[in-house]
């Protein structure tokens, strides 16, 4: 089957900048509108002012004084969100608190929208200054994706998320009333999303206690904030869920889930994030996917990164890591989970943690 190319709605006049200021007709394309709606073939697509005007069929008459561009091998579809990603972490192949600069920020925000993303949504990791660029994004003074944050997060003391990972501000919050005063003072922000971290990595760190968590989700709430909930075990997703979490921001990897989970979740209207890019990356370099020669994968790399991910010493370390094993069969039981939760009428949504 050949690959079509895909043309994002937001960003089609960037794909054709001569035709930015004048009227345009994307001829004879594939659409997939986001509605739901089944995929419409062998339409025109007219663009006026930077906005689409009319899709008609392809045999309908051309407009006159309109720049046609035959798009045949496209598929046109919405501009997708992001709703679990890191935005400026990363620099170099390398994870720091120092790389969360403006500039840095923005260079991401920029790479997001060159790959179709029009909007992230960052989740725990920010600095103080995340909200000042998400203003500035909101405004359209710094250009790229719009971008959404929870600020910091809560992790556990000597746990997750590990300060190895370079996420220097989180809040460790020992106490049910040390979390509450957390989410109070970090509500002064706006935050988009409040983010916990509700996960003990194999059994190797501490885990946030419900007592804590149920505090944070109780004082997000009262000031009108939801929270979403990194996590990995079923159980956890069970409990957070029962005491009120909006979002689980991973996939539930370490069993299937139930009918009870499932129902309670559509019923309270929780948001499902199966990061399943997350879940696949950490084992599936050793195999070296064919996918890793196209360049529209290597262009969206950090400096470093493929050589990094190409090496036969990595390729080593991923084969010899006890790990991995458990990680491959952890995406299966994510794939899996991810078609009974949609099936079933849980809102899913799309996340990469990038």
């Amino acid at each position: 089957m050949p690959i079509r190319k895909t043309l994002l709605l937001s960003l089609s006049l960037l794909a054709f900048p001569a035709t930015a200021m004048a009227d345009t007709l994307f001829q004879n394309v594939t659409v997939i509108d986001g509605t739901g709606a089944p995929v419409q073939h062998n339409r025109n697509v007219l663009v006026k002012g930077g906005r689409i005007a009319a899709i008609t069929d392809a045999t309908a008459e051309l407009p006159a004084d309109t720049t046609i561009i035959y798009a045949g091998e496209y598929t046109l579809l919405p501009t997708l969100v992001n709703t679990h990603g890191h935005v400026g972490l990363l620099k170099d192949d390398k994870g720091s608190p120092s790389h969360l600069t403006a500039d840095n920020i923005a260079r991401h925000l920029q790479q997001y929208e060159s790959y179709g993303v029009s909007e992230v949504l960052s989740m725990g990791t920010d600095h103080t200054n995340a909200f000042c660029m998400r203003k500035a994004t909101a405004e359209k003074q710094v250009k790229g994706a719009r971008l959404f944050t929870t600020g910091h997060g809560f992790g556990v003391e000597n746990g997750a998320p590990p300060a190895s990972m370079g996420i220097d501000e989180v809040k460790r919050p020992k106490t049910a009333e040390e979390a509450r005063q957390g989410v109070r003072a970090l509500a002064a922000n706006k935050p988009d999303m409040v983010k916990i971290w509700v996960d003990d990595f194999g059994g190797t760190v501490p885990k946030m206690t419900p007592e804590v968590y149920t505090a944070i989700i109780e004082e997000a709430h009262m000031n009108g904030i939801r929270v979403a909930a990194h996590v990995y075990y079923a159980e956890d997703a069970r409990n957070l869920v029962a005491n009120g979490v909006d979002v689980i921001a991973h996939s539930i990897r370490d069993t299937e889930v139930d009918d009870a989970l499932i129902t309670d979740m559509r019923e309270r209207g929780v948001t499902y994030i199966p990061t399943l890019s997350l879940d696949e990356f950490a084992f599936v370099y050793e195999a070296r996917p064919a996918w890793m020669d196209d360049k529209f994968f290597k262009n969206a790399l950090e400096d470093g990164t493929f050589e990094r991910i190409d090496s036969a010493a990595y390729r080593d370390k991923i084969k010899a890591d006890p790990k991995s094993a458990k990680d491959a069969a952890g995406l299966q039981i994510a794939l899996k989970n991810l078609k009974r939760i949609h099936d079933h009428g849980v809102r899913v949504t799309l996340g990469t943690d990038s």
